[in-house]
């Protein structure tokens, strides 16, 4: 046996031994299938009442996992950021898309303020918890603290009268099983569930499995990098 082929398989013992897997990765660009947009398709994305709500929205650049949709079928929605120097991006680039709501504001417990984590010059990592930056391998000196507004679920939704939610898109930073707590303890039910387990401590990553799947949600890993969860509610009212 070469010295690869020992290593190899040296390594994929070692990763069984803790519930891992090793594969060699490959890419299928613009023919990989979109296990988000594939569900999205098959729940009515064209109904002029189809509505969202995006968590954590940045600035709503391309490469954002709905941004192309909400273009494609003109959705309603609400998309919050709380980051006060991304949001004026977030409006400008979505300009002309005249059914959405822009909110400079975290979904949080209550309503208020809360102390938030950002690195200058990287728009994507922004965070409640400071320890998911420095995991990143950002230091103390490179991070800022902010205070941005703060909204509850229930706030949010009396606020804009919000009484149906079919897709729910969440990406921040750490924060996303806490986002799909708060959803999940109002009325509403959202069709797909769509967020990022990256940062997630493993026992948080099976809560909010757990949470979700005793709701009735099926889900699978998602996203070219597999860093999201997309979860499905087939018997959806």
């Amino acid at each position: 046996m070469g010295a690869f082929s020992f290593a190899r398989k040296s390594l994929q013992a070692l990763a069984a031994k803790y519930n891992l897997q090793i594969e060699r990765k490959y890419e299928f660009g613009e023919f990989r299938l979109d296990v988000l947009e594939l569900l999205v398709e098959q729940s009515h994305p064209e109904d002029p009442n189809f509505f969202f709500i995006q968590v954590g929205a940045n600035d709503g650049e391309a490469n954002d996992p709905i941004h192309k949709m909400i273009r494609r079928y003109n959705w309603r929605g609400i998309l919050l950021e709380p980051q006060p120097n991304v949001f004026p991006h977030l409006i400008r680039n979505y300009q002309g898309c005249d059914r959405l709501i822009f909110e400079n504001a975290a979904l949080a417990k209550k309503d208020g303020q809360m102390p938030f984590w950002m690195v200058e010059g990287q728009t994507g990592l922004g965070s409640f918890d400071k320890a998911v930056l420095h995991r990143s391998g950002f230091t103390d000196s490179q991070i800022t603290k902010a205070t941005v507004a703060a909204i509850s679920a229930n706030a949010l939704l009396a606020k804009h009268n919000v009484s149906r939610v079919d897709l729910l898109q969440v990406d921040t930073e750490g924060f996303d099983f806490e986002i799909v707590k708060m959803i999940m303890a109002t009325p509403l039910r959202p069709k797909i569930i769509n967020y990022e387990h990256l940062h997630l401590p493993d026992v948080d990553r099976a809560a909010c499995v757990n949470l979700l799947g005793s709701l009735g949600y099926k889900m699978l890993q998602a996203g070219p990098e597999r860093i999201d969860t997309v979860a499905f509610l087939r018997n959806h009212h």
